[in-house]
């Protein structure tokens, strides 16, 4: 048997703004985390709390999550059948990269369980690729935190910083409850930008100038 692990993350400020290419910053939440076991099996199975059963009958919802599996079995799988096998700690529709954590934690396991090199450019581009799958028009300031495991400057498509907080910060986190879809938020911002680009624009770069504050 194989295990991998993925992290949540928190974006501190500049949340949607970021898919506009303002600056956002966002840190690993070390609390929460995802477990995935591979283990050998006589077919491909998956298994989490929101589906079990054959990787070819996955749900739509987990198809950026089946695609990753997919293309890393082809990639390096031999023609091997496994068994996936995910625990997640981390609350879904929180906005704490649950999908970018699970995808991370995924991708280590089969590549621990097949013995193969996997660095963080390489696993990145695998998670990049299931965000995308999953929310659309996603940021990549997900993915960059969960697989860095720091906390982070993010630009897209521009600057990424690595950030070193000069003395120790204690974050509260609270959980209203309250789900929110994550492909949904960003499509309702897309449709408002759409809309109104000047005034929208105006708070996207307001949200922006939080984080060059900081």
């Amino acid at each position: 048997m194989a295990t991998g692990i993925g992290t949540a993350k928190m974006i501190l400020c500049g949340e949607h703004a970021v898919v506009y290419g303002e600056p956002a910053i966002s840190v690993p939440f070390t609390q929460a985390v995802v477990t995935t076991n591979v283990e050998t099996s006589t077919k491909t199975e998956f298994s989490s709390a929101f589906f079990s059963g054959n990787l070819e009958d996955m749900p739509d919802f987990l198809e950026g999550i089946k695609s990753l599996v997919v293309d890393i079995l082809k990639e390096i799988g031999k023609g091997e059948c496994v068994s996936i096998h995910v625990t997640s700690g981390v609350p879904i529709g929180r906005g704490l990269g649950s999908s970018a954590a699970v995808a991370t934690s995924i991708a280590r396991g089969l590549y621990k369980y097949f013995d193969k090199e996997l660095d963080k450019k390489k696993l990145l581009a695998i998670v990049n690729a299931a965000e995308k799958i999953a929310h659309g028009n996603a940021s990549g300031v997900d993915a960059i935190t969960v697989v860095s495991e720091k906390p982070v400057w993010y630009e897209r498509d521009r600057k990424l910083e690595i950030m070193h907080f000069p003395k120790k910060v204690t974050f509260v986190v609270a959980d209203t409850g309250v789900p929110s879809e994550t492909r949904a938020a960003v499509a309702d911002v897309q449709q408002l930008y759409q809309k109104n680009e000047a005034k929208i624009g105006e708070i996207i770069h307001a949200l922006g100038d939080i984080s060059r504050e900081i």
